[in-house]
C-alpha cells in the first residue's frame, strides 16, 4: 500500500478528525430547511485548517440524503458562469437520455439514502432552462427539487476569490430564492478568515452577514493523535508511543501539518515494513515546517497589505515580552486607534491573539522567524513610510513575484522595470 497520508490541500484524509460538532451543527441546519439561519452558511479558517475537506464532507452526507448539490469554486472571476454550468451539469445528471421525450415531464422523486437510484414519476414541471441567469437557472432548479421531495445545495470553495460584483449579484439572488420564495436552495460556502473584514463588510449584503458563520476549530491533541495513529494502523503499519507523542505535538492544530508530518514521517521510516519510530518523526519535523512555511505561512504574508506587515513586523520587533498595541503603534508611528484596526482584523484573520490583558502574540499562521526573515528583505527606506486611514500619502506595494531560484520574493515596487530583485 502506498502512503496513506495527504498533505496536498482539498484532499481527503483517510481519518477525518475534529469536525464532528461543526459537521453535525451545518447538517441539522441544513435539513431544517430555508426558515434555519443555517441554511446559509460561511466556514471560515487559515489554510491548512481543512475548509474544502469539511466541504466535501457537508456534500457528501447531503447527497445520501437525496439532494442535488452544486459545487463551484470563486478563485476566479466568472462564479455566476460556474453556477450555471454545475446546474446544467445536474440536469445532465437527473434527465439523462435514456428518459427520451419524457424528459420535460419527469422528476425526481427521491434518491435512496444508500445511493442506490433515483425514482422518477411523471409529473408537470418546467424544463431547466437553456439560457439565463445564473438566478434563473438557480430559481428553476430549486422549484424542481421542492416538488421533487428534495433540496438543491450550493457550495463555494474559495470565497475570498470572487469578485465584489459577483459577491453582491450572488446574495440577492439567495436572498430572493431561499429567504423570499422559500424555495429549498442552501448555500454553504468556505474561504479566508479576511472575507469577514474584506467581501462581507459590504453593506450591500446584509444577507450574507446575518448568515451561520463557522469558524474551522484547530485540532486538539486527542485529535491529532487519533488522527495520526488510525491511519497508520488501518493502512498496516505500526508508530512507537514516544513516536506518536512527538509527532502529535508538532502538529499545532494544522489538519495540514498532521497529514504532512505523518506523510514524511511515514516515508522516511519505510513504513509500513518498519514501525514509525521517534527518529523518523524527529527527521520529518523540519521537512514538515519547510513546507508549511512555503504552502501555508508565505502565502498569508504576502495576502496581507503593507501596513499589516509592518504591524506584524514591529510586533516582534518589540522589546516587550508582552507587547500591546500601543507599544506596536508607537515605532510605527501610527495613532494607537489606527493601530487598534489593524490588530483586530490581523486577529480576525487568525495572524495574532490578544489576551485579556491587551497583550499580543504572533500566531503559527507567519511564525516569528518567518515575519523576520520577510520583513529584512524589505528596504528599510519603504517600511518606515507611515500609512493611516486618512493619511495621502500611501505605500507602494511590492511586486511580490516568486523567484524559484532565489527561494524568495521579489522586493521591488509593483510594476518596476528589468528583472526580479530579492534584496537591495
Amino acid at each position: 500500500m502506498g502512503n496513506p497520508f495527504v498533505p496536498g490541500f482539498g484532499l481527503a484524509p483517510h481519518v477525518l478528525v475534529g469536525r464532528e460538532q461543526l459537521l453535525s451543527d451545518i447538517s441539522a441546519g441544513l435539513t431544517a430547511g430555508p426558515t434555519d439561519q443555517r441554511f446559509v452558511s460561511l466556514l471560515t479558517g487559515v489554510r491548512g485548517s481543512g475548509k474544502t475537506v469539511a466541504l466535501e464532507a457537508v456534500q457528501d452526507a447531503m447527497e445520501r440524503q437525496g439532494w442535488i448539490v452544486l459545487q463551484v469554486d470563486a478563485t476566479t472571476k466568472g462564479l455566476p458562469a460556474r453556477i450555471v454550468e454545475a446546474v446544467n451539469q445536474a440536469k445532465q445528471q437527473y434527465e439523462t437520455d435514456v428518459l427520451g421525450e419524457h424528459r420535460g415531464r419527469l422528476r425526481v422523486s427521491g434518491v435512496s439514502v444508500a445511493g442506490f437510484g433515483i425514482n422518477w414519476a411523471e409529473v408537470q414541471v418546467p424544463p431547466l432552462p437553456a439560457s439565463g441567469s445564473a438566478m434563473t437557472h438557480l430559481s428553476t432548479l430549486a422549484a424542481k427539487a421542492q416538488q421533487a421531495g428534495t433540496s438543491v445545495l450550493l457550495t463555494i470553495d474559495e470565497l475570498q476569490g470572487v469578485a465584489q460584483d459577483e459577491l453582491r449579484r450572488l446574495a440577492a439572488d439567495i436572498q430572493h430564492i431561499t429567504s423570499r420564495k422559500r424555495l429549498p436552495l442552501a448555500l454553504v460556502a468556505a474561504g479566508l478568515p479576511q472575507v469577514n473584514t474584506t467581501l462581507m463588510s459590504d453593506k450591500t449584503i446584509t444577507f450574507l452577514q446575518r448568515c451561520h458563520k463557522l469558524a474551522m476549530p484547530m485540532l486538539s491533541r486527542a485529535d491529532a493523535l487519533q488522527g495520526l495513529n488510525l491511519t497508520v494502523k488501518d493502512a498496516g503499519g505500526a508508530i512507537e508511543p514516544d513516536a506518536l507523542n512527538a509527532a502529535a505535538n508538532e502538529v499545532q492544530g494544522s489538519p495540514y501539518r498532521l497529514q504532512l508530518l505523518g506523510y514524511n514521517a511515514w516515508k522516511i521510516s519505510g513504513a509500513p515494513n518498519v514501525p514509525i519510530g521517534l527518529a523518523a518523526v524527529t527527521e520529518a519535523i523540519p521537512v514538515t515546517n519547510e513546507a508549511v512555511t512555503e504552502n501555508v505561512s508565505l502565502p498569508a504574508w504576502y495576502d496581507l497589505n503593507d501596513t499589516s506587515q509592518s504591524f506584524l513586523e514591529s510586533l516582534v520587533a518589540s522589546k516587550s515580552d508582552a507587547p500591546t498595541v500601543a507599544d506596536v503603534a508607537d515605532p510605527m508611528g501610527i495613532s494607537t486607534r489606527h493601530a487598534r484596526r489593524v490588530a483586530r482584523a490581523l486577529e480576525l484573520s487568525g495572524y495574532i491573539n490578544i489576551n485579556a490583558d491587551g497583550k499580543i502574540v504572533a500566531s503559527n499562521l507567519v511564525p516569528v522567524d518567518v515575519i523576520r526573515a520577510e520583513a529584512a528583505l524589505i528596504p528599510k527606506h519603504q517600511s518606515d513610510i507611515n500609512i493611516g486611514y486618512n493619511q495621502q500619502t500611501t505605500h507602494m506595494a511590492l511586486c511580490g513575484e516568486r523567484m524559484p531560484r532565489a527561494n524568495t520574493n521579489c522586493i521591488l515596487t509593483r510594476g518596476h522595470k528589468g528583472g526580479h530583485r530579492s534584496k537591495t
